[in-house]
């Protein structure tokens, strides 16, 4: 094979920008964000160029493998990491926790399966839950107390604590490129549809499980 045919073993950082993108990219994948087109252009389009040599990396260096997922405009990449190399970073990132799991299982469930497409705001989407969802707000806040190991006496009209944990989890859902929120407007990144791959058993019998926790 020629040698002007060979790619160099780290061509990505000797491409344009390639030392700062490659920075980018591995304070991402460490905090466990999701890379995609949409929100993250530059990004997205250094990682799917350089791929294979990328991945090789990762996998090497940092026991990292990086997982595609989509295809065509929906196409993303997020980052799994092997069991034994979680305490070797300083990750401010941790598993979601269960009452985040919930409120997405609830975004879910209001933007593609409700058809709420127009859904675009942290207000409205408390409201929807308030209003549209009385039975299955019910249950989320009865297992926000749970979860929360919080001894306040639950009641049916304590809406604050919804109000409080869908904005705890919309920043972490923008932290991990789910979404992409600025103050109360938010857009759902096609990422977001890793929830289904997660979670499918719980998203189409939302209300048995909540009822069974």
């Amino acid at each position: 094979m020629d040698e002007a045919q060979i790619i160099p073993k780290y061509a990505f950082l000797e491409c344009e920008d390639g030392a700062i993108l490659f920075s980018q990219l591995v304070d991402a994948l460490k905090r466990g964000a999701h890379i995609q087109y949409e929100g993250d252009k530059a990004l997205f389009l250094y990682l799917n160029k350089h791929i294979d040599t990328l991945s090789a990396y990762f996998e090497r260096y940092e026991n990292i493998t990086i997982i595609s997922s989509g295809s065509g405009n929906e196409l993303y990449y997020f980052p799994l990491y092997h069991p034994v190399s979680r305490n070797n970073y300083s990750i401010d990132r941790s598993p979601l926790p269960k009452e985040h799991i919930i409120i997405a299982l609830l975004l879910y469930k209001a933007y593609y399966i409700d058809h709420n497409i127009e859904l675009n705001s942290v207000k409205k989407f408390v409201t929807l839950i308030r209003v549209d969802m009385p039975d299955l707000k019910k249950h989320v806040q009865r297992l926000l107390v749970k979860t929360k190991g919080n001894k306040e006496r639950f009641t049916e009209t304590n809406d604050t604590r919804i109000d409080q944990e869908v904005q705890r989890a919309l920043k972490n859902f923008h932290k991990l490129r789910w979404i992409d929120l600025r103050e109360d407007d938010f857009t759902i990144l096609p990422a977001f549809q890793r929830i289904t791959r997660e979670f499918a058993d719980y998203i189409n019998y939302l209300e048995e499980w909540l009822k069974e926790e």
